[in-house]
């Protein structure tokens, strides 16, 4: 019994090292398909004091798939953005430690006119 309570320990513990415990998870509404523009841009910006390394930016569509994403380090006061494919029906983003020093969202735009702009939650 108590190798087998060594075994789940290690597994828990190889577990939360690479799903990394300290990352917190913010993500916009949806678009509405029916109206999907030429453009989405998953922005997020960076209003902390400290770099927040491997940021991770995704444009998911509306069956839960990843159809595009990237990692980026963003420095204080600084932002990134991710251009999304118009199969993307909402942005998710995933930050080291908290949301709290973070401002994102997903601007839909048609022709470089903006039709909407959903801040993440």
């Amino acid at each position: 019994m108590k190798a087998l309570s060594k075994i789940f320990l290690t597994a828990t513990l190889v577990f939360i090292t690479v799903t990394g415990v300290n990352a917190a998870v913010m993500a916009t509404a949806p678009y509405d398909f029916d109206y999907a523009s030429d453009d989405v841009y998953c922005t997020i910006t960076n209003m902390g004091t400290k770099v927040a390394e491997d940021v991770l930016v995704e444009a998911v569509n509306y069956a839960g798939g990843v159809v595009d994403t990237m990692t980026v380090d963003i420095v204080p006061g600084a932002g990134s953005s991710l251009q999304g494919s118009a199969t993307a029906a909402y942005c998710r983003f995933t930050v080291p430690g908290s949301t709290k020093k973070f401002v994102a969202g997903a601007t839909y735009a048609d022709g470089g006119v903006v039709q909407a702009h959903f801040p993440a939650r």
